[in-house]
């Protein structure tokens, strides 16, 4: 799974909520699979997070790359349908918008 780096300023990545921001800090999850199983944490702001890590920040972390592969992309997207579909109660009708689903 993707990894988000230690240390990582969950407030600087744009359109987070306070709550996800808040509780993203307090954990510090490592990879995106830990932040979608936090609670209040939607799929949407992992993308968002996905964006951030993709986009190299923070550079900090030497191993960081500015861009991200499509298996990061891949992963991501499989964290936040896992999480939409066990943790949000999505309905079916909606489901379609998540392509790594076994319906798709």
């Amino acid at each position: 799974m993707a990894a988000i780096p230690r240390g990582t300023d969950f407030r600087i990545i744009p359109c987070l909520s306070k709550e996800e921001v808040e509780k993203l800090t307090a954990v510090q999850p490592a990879t995106l699979a830990e932040a979608g199983a936090i609670a209040g944490v939607t799929p949407k702001a992992l993308f968002y997070v996905y964006q951030h890590l993709k986009r190299g920040a923070p550079r900090s972390d030497p191993a960081a790359h500015s861009r991200a592969s499509p298996e990061l992309l891949r992963q991501a997207v499989a964290a936040a349908v896992s999480f939409a579909a066990e943790d949000t109660g999505v309905p079916e009708a909606l489901m379609h918008h998540f392509p790594m689903t076994d319906d798709a």
